[in-house]
């Protein structure tokens, strides 16, 4: 089973990302809101994926999340979710030592996000 966290401040992203991962892969989800929250629960729990929002309605931008979160869980697949940097290599070349494994544009498609659920957790699906 894969363990799952979704952190975004848009209610919609959480929810629309967590509904197609329960339905099509053998998994639980947790849901942040932020970063602050996001932290609460990997201090709680470990993680193998992560999808987190670049920007945050909180004191911290998802690079500072995800430079803490490679700090706890090293072993965690992390994704970066913006709407706001367009391509991965831009999205690698402002963060602070490139703390995260794969980068998802929005809008982006469930396709997007079973392709990196599949490459990491292979035989997973319902």
């Amino acid at each position: 089973m894969i363990k799952i966290l979704i952190i975004d401040d848009e209610k919609e992203i959480r929810e629309g990302l967590k509904e197609y991962v329960t339905d099509e892969y053998d998994c639980w989800v947790d849901l942040a809101s932020n970063g602050d929250g996001g932290l609460r629960l990997c201090q709680k729990k470990q993680y193998d994926i992560i999808f987190t929002d670049y920007l945050f309605l909180s004191k911290e931008d998802g690079f500072t999340f995800l430079s803490k979160i490679k700090q706890m869980e090293e072993q965690s697949i992390t994704v970066l979710i913006s709407g706001y940097i367009f391509t991965h290599e831009d999205a690698k070349g402002r963060s602070v030592g490139g703390d995260f494994d794969e980068f998802l544009a929005k809008p982006f498609s469930n396709d997007a996000v079973g392709k990196i659920i599949d490459k990491y957790f292979p035989g997973n699906k319902k």
